[in-house]
């Protein structure tokens, strides 16, 4: 008698249990992934990749800011120059920049 109520109690309690440790954990992952997402988007703007003066040495990657290249510093980079006649922004846009070498983020 006594274990047809723990039973019936513990098969419900158990089950709930399980159900909301999964949607514990699918929302503090679904809230990581937002945070990350944020962060990774503002990386993305880093436009160090495509400047002029950036040569992708391990050792020196600016010949005008070494300290600062590849860093989030960089993204207001005053010196930042176009590294070729076309740059790729993004899968699905492909800007020409203007042939002068002193532009300041003019093809972002």
């Amino acid at each position: 008698m006594v274990s047809q109520i723990v039973d019936a109690i513990s098969v419900p309690f158990c089950f709930a249990c399980a159900w909301g440790l999964m949607g514990g954990l699918v929302w503090v992952w679904l809230r990581i992934w937002r945070q990350d997402y944020g962060y990774l988007r503002h990386l993305h703007s880093i436009p160090c990749s495509s400047c002029h003066y950036f040569s992708g040495n391990c050792h020196l990657n600016c010949a005008l800011h070494p300290a600062e290249a590849c860093t989030e510093g960089a993204i207001a980079c005053s010196d930042w120059a176009c590294r070729s006649k076309f740059v790729l922004l993004s899968a699905y846009s492909i800007v020409l920049c203007p042939e002068t070498s002193g532009i300041s983020h003019a093809c972002k």
